[in-house]
């Protein structure tokens, strides 16, 4: 018995079926699950026995929603794609079970009626946010779900000792057949990382600028060291300006970037790896607009992070560890 078999148990004590015949009570029970679908789509997520109140609790005292990022939760717990793949094959079972009586028509009825509709489409949805986010796959299981969500259903109903067909007359509502393809695409692209990339060219025009200061004041110098007239005073003067500029230019672009990480136009790698460069006044090169892109110098990595005592084995662990990390960090912002 799985997490939605167990809801459907919840919903039945939850409801006074003692006068309503049992070929009945589905339909009241049905709908109840049907309103309360984020628990399913929580569910499949995390296991119920690992789950505490707030993580299922869709509504406070006062019928407020709380919110629920899942992009958020998939990648921040490090959802495991088997794992998931393991609840949604056991989720199609027990909405094969409950959806099933000894009456013929009804139980096709059941097998599309609304809740089967949006349990399903959940189910699809998600194993395609799993699949992107975690960037693995169960042995082709997810992908094959995401781009033949009705074989896939038929495979798992079969796996399970029951009829393949129940559930074929349920449409799925989106063709995710291509979305890996696209999704990587948009990812070579840059996706909605226009705005970053905006950012990095405003950030080497501040490099630019400043590296022009310093050459400025080596000029300065140059023309105080060689001047005894009445000149001196005013390149005194000037070597002050053009020192201060950078300053001021520093000021205004720490100022800027707080902004535009408040606003997500950076994410979070960017922001602190660029006002670490600011604070140490380095100007030699912006940073890499992800992690992900950073991590491409396996060596550069070992050696930044001081790992180069460690053995091949040790220091490819930890490098796939990183890259793997730094993957979903962009996926997620972008």
């Amino acid at each position: 018995m799985g997490f939605l078999e167990d809801l459907y148990i919840s919903a039945k004590k939850g409801l006074d079926l003692n006068q309503v015949p049992f070929d009945v009570q589905r339909t009241l029970i049905r709908p109840k699950l049907l309103n309360d679908i984020d628990i399913i789509e929580r569910s499949l997520l995390i296991e119920l026995k690992q789950a505490d109140d707030s993580f299922l609790r869709t509504k406070d005292n006062s019928d407020t929603t709380i919110p629920f990022d899942e992009l958020e939760f998939i990648v921040k717990n490090n959802v495991p794609v088997k794992q998931f793949i393991k609840r949604v094959k056991q989720c199609v079972w027990d909405l094969d079970k409950i959806s099933t009586s000894d009456d013929q028509a009804e139980t096709e009825l059941l097998h599309r009626d609304a809740l089967s509709v949006k349990v399903l489409n959940l189910l699809h949805r998600q194993a395609a946010q799993v699949l992107l986010l975690s960037g693995a796959d169960d042995n082709g299981r997810a992908s094959w779900f995401v781009k033949q969500p009705k074989a896939f259903i038929q495979a798992v109903l079969l796996e399970g000792d029951k009829p393949a067909n129940p559930f074929d007359n349920v449409d799925f509502e989106n063709d995710l057949s291509s979305l890996e393809q696209e999704y990587q695409n948009y990812l070579r692209r840059g996706g909605s990382s226009k705005r970053q990339a905006e950012i990095c060219r405003e950030d080497q025009t501040l490099n630019d600028q400043v590296t022009e200061c310093r050459k400025d004041v080596q000029k300065w110098d140059k023309k105080i060291a060689s001047e005894k007239g009445e000149r001196l005073q005013e390149y005194k003067y000037r070597k002050m300006l053009t020192e201060k500029k950078p300053a001021n230019l520093i000021s205004a672009r720490k100022a800027a970037l707080l902004d535009e990480f408040r606003r997500c136009d950076i994410n979070e790698y960017y922001y602190s790896q660029r006002a670490e460069q600011l604070a140490s006044e380095d100007f030699s090169k912006v940073p890499d607009a992800f992690e992900a892109d950073a991590l491409k110098n396996r060596a550069k990595y070992l050696k930044e992070h001081d790992l180069q005592d460690l053995s091949k084995e040790e220091a490819d662990a930890v490098f796939v560890l990183a890259e793997e990390k730094a993957k979903k960090s962009k996926n997620v912002f972008l």
